[in-house]
This record gives structure tokens, sequence and C-alpha cells, in this order.
């Protein structure tokens, strides 16, 4: 995660002369904010399943 967040610093620093720079790092973050949600509800779904019970056919 912290890489990910060092590369958005990287290329938010390319992308300061543009007047939009503040809107777009605002936009970037709450996407990793979402990606984080989901991944975190996929890593629980996992978790759910992984404890089903297994059928013996």
């Amino acid at each position: 995660m912290s890489d990910l967040l060092l590369a958005l610093g990287d290329w938010e620093a390319k992308v300061r002369a543009s007047d939009n720079a503040y809107y777009l790092k605002l936009v970037l973050l709450e996407l990793v904010q979402i990606l984080v949600s989901v991944d975190q509800k996929l890593s629980s779904v996992v978790l759910e399943t992984n404890n089903l019970p297994v059928k013996d056919n």
C-alpha cells in the first residue's frame, strides 16, 4: 500500500504544474480507498468460503 502512495506522490509531482492536480489527487485517493474496501470485502468472502463445510460425494 505504501508503494502505491509513494507512486501517487511521485506522479502528483509531475502533474503539479496543472491547475487540476489537487482535484486529481483527491480522485486518486478516493479510488485507492475504494480499492482497499473491495480488497477487504473480497478477503472476508474468501474467509467465509474457506469456513464452509466440505461435502463428501
